[in-house]
């Protein structure tokens, strides 16, 4: 049931309660005003009867007391009259006042002779009783008798005007009461449904715009305020996500800069010193003069060609040698919150939960990209390893290590990237960071390069600091360390 249909019901049958429970209120007190009523008329009839029966009987004119008797019956044939002597003999009566007659011998049987007295009598209605006295002695009884149909239909009468005004007043009332609650409460809750519902639907801005000063209009006014900011969220969502999206192409380049960056490394080394023997020869064989010509002109060749492929090596070293990181000063705990953001949603879509333990440290002097290079790759990795369901937890703690040029310990600010996933075999935990080696075997996303740990591992040490991989303290999956030395670089000092 909606709840402007219950509200209505509610309130009608509440002021239908209410107004029955005045109306019997009501009718109570009208039967109490209509028997007193009924008590006064009475009284004043037999006072006005007694008084005209005194003077007649006084004046010897008993034919006056029936004239009267009847001219009463025709004016109120409801009432019953009778005239008694003091022993009880009946003088006059009404016309038709024979049933009550029993009656009325009752009540002057009962009734002292001395005053005029209303009584209520059961199934006969109200009687009054009043001496005759004529010259200071009783000489008989007046008995005046109002049946009670005459009252009940008097009290009818009045509780059927009574039933039918509250009949009319709860029916304008509940017309009135359900014309408010359908302005008041109905259409603005339907407009907050509507309002409800787009925003379920994903259209955030969706508005209700209620005027007025009461309760449903301030909760629309929070409403309109609560899907403003949603709708602000989600723009800064969706800018966030392209800056993500733009910050991991900016990475993925960069990596790809770092394999051109190995194999020109791996080319220079493997096939430099040959080129370069194989330069000289053809050199000293191009100056000989005791070889022919078209010997010459093939040593010529091979000289032209090696310095070629020296070259090209060299535009690739050129190409992809990683800058000197460009030092600062860094908050590394304000940054790996800002990069466990950063992959928060590929985290969800790995089913994998991301913790972190966080702990005052100084800052340190590195470069923020190449450090968030180094962090986005290990949180890649372990999301990887512990995807379905598991868990990578990064703490940042302040630490000290030892550089492989100095045995002395270092002050540093460790970062450890523990997952849940397999771990790191003994047999590969010493390759990890080479060039061209990985664990991954899988297809798509699961298939590795090689290079992202080597990676890592170039720019920690361009920082002067150190990273190792093993095993997580709570004995299942691995754990990544890199340490970034507190102050001066080792490097720095010892020069």
């Amino acid at each position: 049931m909606r709840l402007s249909l219950s509200l209505g019901l509610w309130l009608t049958a509440a002021a239908g309660i209410v107004l029955a429970a005045v109306g019997w209120f009501q009718l109570q007190v009208e039967e109490e005003d209509l028997d007193a009523a009924a008590r006064r008329e009475l009284t004043l009839l037999a006072t006005a009867i007694r008084t005209a029966t005194e003077n007649a009987i006084r004046d010897d004119q008993e034919p006056d007391v029936t004239a009267l008797l009847e001219q009463l019956e025709v004016k109120d044939p409801a009432v019953d009259i009778f005239v008694f002597e003091s022993d009880g003999t009946l003088i006059g009566s009404s016309w038709g006042s024979t049933g009550s007659l029993a009656a009325a011998r009752a009540v002057v049987a009962d009734t002292m002779p001395d005053a005029l007295a209303v009584e209520e009598l059961e199934s006969q209605g109200l009687v009054a009783s009043a001496p005759l006295r004529v010259r200071g002695s009783v000489t008989g009884r007046l008995v005046v008798l109002r049946p009670v149909a005459a009252l009940q239909s008097d009290l009818a009468a009045e509780r059927r005007a009574i039933v039918w005004s509250i009949v009319v007043v709860i029916a304008v009332l509940s017309s009135v009461l359900w014309v408010v609650v359908r302005a008041r409460v109905h259409h603005p809750l339907g407009r907050f449904v509507a309002g409800v519902r787009r925003v379920r639907s994903g259209d955030l801005s969706a508005r209700i715009d209620l005027p007025g000063a009461d309760e449903l209009a301030e909760l629309a006014q929070e409403f309109d305020a609560m899907t403003e900011t949603l709708q602000e969220a989600q723009r800064r969502l969706v800018s966030e996500a392209e800056a993500r999206e733009k910050f991991e192409l900016d990475m993925q380049r960069a990596n790809r800069l770092s394999v051109v960056g190995e194999i020109a490394a791996t080319l220079a080394h493997e096939i430099g010193s040959p080129l370069q023997v194989l330069n000289g020869r053809s050199r000293d064989l191009a100056t000989r003069a005791d070889l022919p010509e078209d010997a010459k002109r093939s040593a010529a060749i091979l000289v032209e060609q090696t310095d070629r492929v020296h070259q090209i090596v060299e535009r690739l070293l050129d190409v992809a040698r990683r800058k000197a990181p460009e030092v600062a000063d860094l908050d590394v705990l304000e940054l790996v919150h800002q990069m466990v953001e950063l992959v928060s949603t590929q985290a969800r879509r790995l089913d994998v939960r991301l913790d972190i333990e966080a702990h005052d440290v100084p800052h340190v002097r590195a470069d923020r990209a190449q450090v968030q290079q180094v962090l986005l790759n290990l949180l890649q990795n372990a999301m990887r390893a512990s995807s379905g369901g598991g868990v990578v937890r990064v703490t940042v703690f302040e630490s000290s290590f030892k550089p492989p040029s100095d045995s002395r310990p270092h002050p540093s600010v460790a970062v450890a990237v523990d997952d849940t996933g397999g771990g790191i075999s003994e047999a590969i935990q010493s390759r990890v960071f080479e060039p061209f080696f990985t664990a991954w075997n899988g297809q798509g996303p699961a298939k590795g390069t090689g290079l992202g740990l080597a990676v890592v591992r170039s720019i920690v040490t361009d920082h002067g600091g150190v990273v190792n991989a093993g095993a997580s303290p709570s004995g299942m999956g691995a754990r990544f360390i890199f340490h970034l030395p507190v102050g001066a670089a080792p490097a720095e000092e010892a020069r």
